[in-house]
């Protein structure tokens, strides 16, 4: 049995067409701001969910486990990397980025950079407990953001719903 009507090829099938600015314009509002991206497109529901979840992780890294941002060291090449992941969080790191760059000449240790250890342990200032793992909730905040441009991108070019 042979339905030759009701079924399409592959050939045509068409797929929502979608300029390549406007894909771009799409992903950079999904990395500025977590979940813009999908509110956008009308996906309401997981543009929430999405803003919910990064914003959470990045703040609680930041404020509940007193984790820092990371300083973009030369001659480390971890450091650049985990920095780059800090800053896929987009609007939000670089409203702390700002702050922390002016708390930096106020208060030097209570800024969200890396805290220098010659001057803390001399001086009785430990860094928090929790301090790592602060960080690493901010840095997966950033690469789960730039990992929802890709589904960005796939909702705009038809590959999923």
């Amino acid at each position: 049995m042979n339905d030759t009507n009701n079924t399409k090829k592959d050939d045509e099938i068409k797929k929502p067409v979608v300029k390549k600015t406007v894909i771009a314009a799409l992903i950079i509002s999904g990395w500025l701001i977590p979940g813009l991206g999908h509110l956008l497109q009308k996906k309401y529901g997981r543009a929430a969910i999405i803003f919910l979840i990064i914003n959470f992780l990045f703040l609680f890294g930041l404020f509940g486990l007193k984790g820092k941002l990371y300083a973009q060291e030369p001659g480390n090449p971890i450091s650049i990397f985990a920095a780059l992941g800090q800053k896929g969080v987009g609007v939000p790191y670089f409203i702390i980025k700002g702050k922390a760059a002016h708390e930096e000449k106020e208060k030097p240790f209570d800024s969200f950079y890396t805290i220098n250890k010659d001057y803390t342990l001399r001086d009785g200032m430990p860094a928090s407990p929790f301090y790592e793992y602060g960080v690493t909730f901010t840095v997966s905040a950033g690469l789960l953001n730039l990992l929802l441009l890709f589904d960005i991108f796939d909702i705009a070019t038809g590959r999923k719903k």
